[in-house]
């Protein structure tokens, strides 16, 4: 008999009668009622309706068949990534009123990449677990799991993971992805549209609603409210008396869908915000049956987990929101930064961030925006004093443990979410020093991780840097593995990030001090030589790779071998000033203290030794019409760094760094090309990778431009001039 045997039997148990259930034949079978429950395709069926389909992130139901065969000999990405491109058009925005509004919508939450890629792709979503009190012995239910995004990257720290959803379409593409990221430890149950659950009681470690309560009502009867409060007792009867509930869901009262206007679950103007009563009406007027997904406050959301046995609750706020956030706020704790960035840093609504950072700030208002937030993430004990800590606050205590000159009362300050990785600012009470900690969320966030680690230690080890140059950048504190997740701590800066969003005369002073220090920085890492093939291998030779397999299959095709020719050409033999690069040196990554001065310098990724010598200057310069024009970067890339188009201060500071250095044409032309090509090489190691807008914007457009200007033998040194 074919049955799963990661899971032991003694989890199951007859919805009907409770009693033990035990394997016959392909299904699972009750001794009392007789009843089988059926096991096909190794799930675990509970559902009325076996042919349920529902919206699969993208994919209509008719290419279904067809990726699964594909994906059995090509991997699931890369067959998803063909069918995306394939449908994508299918989903471009209209211009009708509504449309716009959606836009708008999407827009206001920061969401730039289409909601399904981020559901399929995105670590990011699974950011929150570091709040959880991951076991490694322990099992957990991800209930309502959709395509398994969440429950792979939440399976390394369990024993078992249960992955229950009411799609069997779903489960099957989860299962084909848990099987080639080698997540093996994952049981899948075909359930949730009738309770109670298939479970014993007690069962659970840690169960997470993702998205799911506000749904609930759609599958059970009765009031919605009451249906789901029906879920969370069934989530509290089959959670252990030290389990934890993890529940991510809409404010009803959020101030995005107050100025969006267009609820995103109804689709209804204010659907959530306007009493039930008229809501309701409004429902039944305009599509023909009643409003059975509510979302709720704070207030309510803690009563109806309370209501459902749970005793002890802890509320965070999820920025932008749950779906993609980028920072998580204890609304428990006040110690850790309240800044409410709803909005994405754009030109259009940055007015409403400094509105709202101020508000923060003052405590009636602040109040009163923790009552608009977005969305909540909601950790739930039944038993407070029996529940274990979070795994963040155990690696805060090992941290305080282990550490030399490390206090043992480390406090998070924040909580951000950086694509593939999870980075912690920690300190102890009153006092600025602390600790960053940078914990991945799978290999590739460690590899990156990693990178960036080697980099901090070997500024540390330079030979030429001065003490004091050293002295601005992290100090690489400590690496390690506690209960199976790697984490990296290095020394805290003190400062405040820079903004572009400042004056034009503080904008003016802030760049000057930035060139100040690049060129202290390049005067004493830099050398003047050839530049020869080992420097060209070690600079481009990655990005040109990961160009070509992008454009393997269009018109562009040659184009990435073809650069790289006329890069050789023009490159090899060149005498050339190479240096210390930072790679992403814009005013973000710089600390600025209360008198104004650059205190420390931040985010390593791309730091590479030996680079060529105007990228530097090209990323701090281009970053201003990036963010306040509201260009994307190949629209920069185009119509400001091509074109040597910066402010005419800017273009001063450039020359005058290119007199000091001897720099010519082709040092710029080769400069911005490699800037161009490792900020490709970089996100499309990311989530944007699957994004056919974002690789058309800024791959593409960038591809079909320098194509028209390379010369057949070399790379020549008037190639980027401003008439162009």
């Amino acid at each position: 008999m074919e049955h799963d045997q990661t899971l032991s039997a003694a989890i199951w148990q007859c919805p009907a009668c409770r009693t033990s259930l035990r394997p016959e034949n392909s299904s699972w079978c009750c001794p009392a009622c007789q009843i089988h429950y059926p096991l096909q395709e190794g799930f675990f069926y509970r559902f009325t309706e076996t042919d349920y389909y529902y919206g699969f992130s993208g994919f209509p139901r008719e290419e279904m068949t067809r990726f699964f065969e594909e994906a059995q000999a090509q991997g699931w990405k890369n067959t998803y990534v063909k069918r995306m491109a394939s449908i994508f058009p299918r989903y471009a925005l209209g211009t009708g009123w509504r449309d716009r509004a959606r836009a708008l919508y999407r827009a206001l939450r920061g969401s730039t990449i289409p909601l399904f890629i981020r559901n399929v792709f995105d670590a990011s979503r699974a950011g929150f677990k570091f709040l959880l009190p991951l076991n490694q012995s322990g099992i957990l239910l991800d209930y309502g799991s959709g395509v398994g995004t969440i429950s792979c990257l939440l399976a390394p720290h369990y024993q078992q993971v249960v992955s229950l959803d009411l799609c069997a379409a779903r489960l099957r593409f989860s299962r084909l992805r848990a099987q080639e990221e080698g997540a093996l430890n994952l049981t899948y149950v075909l359930a949730g549209d009738r309770l109670p659950l298939p479970f014993r009681d007690q069962t659970f470690d840690t169960i997470i609603l993702n998205g799911v309560l506000e749904w609930a009502p759609v599958s059970f009867s009765g009031p919605p409210d009451e249906a789901q409060t029906r879920l969370l007792r069934e989530m509290a009867r089959i959670l252990k008396p030290a389990g934890s509930l993890f529940v991510a869901i809409e404010n009803r009262y959020s101030l995005l869908d107050v100025l969006a206007l267009i609820e995103g679950h109804t689709g209804l103007i204010w659907g959530a915000v306007l009493p039930r009563r008229i809501s309701d009406l409004y429902s039944r007027l305009k599509y023909g049956k009643e409003m059975r997904v509510y979302t709720h406050s704070r207030r309510v959301l803690a009563h109806m987990l309370t209501e459902a046995g749970f005793e002890s609750t802890h509320f965070f706020c999820p920025l932008p929101s749950y779906h993609n956030f980028r920072k998580i706020v204890s609304l428990e704790d006040q110690g850790m930064s309240l800044s409410f960035d709803f909005f994405p840093t754009t030109r259009r609504f940055h007015w409403v961030n400094r509105v709202l950072s101020v508000a923060a700030d003052i405590s009636p208002l602040n109040q009163l925006l923790q009552k608009t937030v977005p969305s909540f993430q909601v950790t739930a004990q039944k038993n407070h004093s029996s529940a274990p800590s979070s795994f963040l606050t155990r690696l805060l205590q090992h941290l305080g443990r282990e550490m030399e000159n490390c206090s043992p009362n480390l406090q998070v300050e924040q909580y951000l979410v950086r694509g593939n990785r999870v980075v912690v600012l920690a300190s102890p009470p009153s006092s600025p020093a602390g600790v960053v900690i940078r914990l991945p969320l799978n290999p590739a966030g460690e590899a990156m991780t990693r990178t960036s680690w080697n980099a901090l230690q070997a500024l540390q080890d330079h030979p030429t840097l001065r003490h004091e140059r050293k002295a601005l950048f992290p100090r690489p504190l400590r690496t390690g593995i506690l209960e199976g997740q790697t984490y990296f701590v290095e020394e805290k800066k003190s400062g405040r990030p820079g903004s572009y969003w400042v004056s034009f005369p503080l904008y003016q002073n802030r760049i000057h001090q930035a060139v100040s220090l690049f060129s202290d920085l390049w005067a004493e890492s830099q050398t003047v030589r050839g530049f020869t093939e080992s420097d060209f291998d070690r600079l481009f030779a990655n990005p040109l790779r990961h160009l070509e397999s992008v454009l393997a299959h269009s018109p562009l095709a040659d184009f990435p071998q073809r650069l790289g020719d006329a890069l050789r050409l023009s490159l090899l033999g060149h005498q050339t000033s190479l240096g210390m690069v930072h790679g992403d040196y814009h005013l973000l990554n710089l600390l600025f203290g209360k008198q104004g001065e650059i205190q420390g310098i931040t985010d390593m990724d791309t730091l590479t030794w030996q680079g060529l010598p105007g990228v530097d200057l090209i990323a701090l310069f281009s970053r201003y019409p990036y963010l306040r024009q509201g260009m994307n970067f190949g629209q920069a890339f185009l119509s400001v760094i091509l074109p040597r188009r910066f402010f005419s201060f800017e273009q001063a500071l450039w020359e005058q760094h290119a007199r000091q250095y001897r720099l010519g044409d082709l040092d710029y032309s080769a400069s911005a090309i490699w800037f161009w090509l490792m900020h490709v090489h970089l996100n499309l190691m990311g989530l944007l990778q699957y994004d056919p807008n974002w690789i058309q914007a800024n791959v593409i457009l960038m591809a079909q431009h320098l194509s028209t200007k390379l010369s057949p033998e070399r790379l020549l040194d008037g190639f980027l001039h401003p008439q162009d």
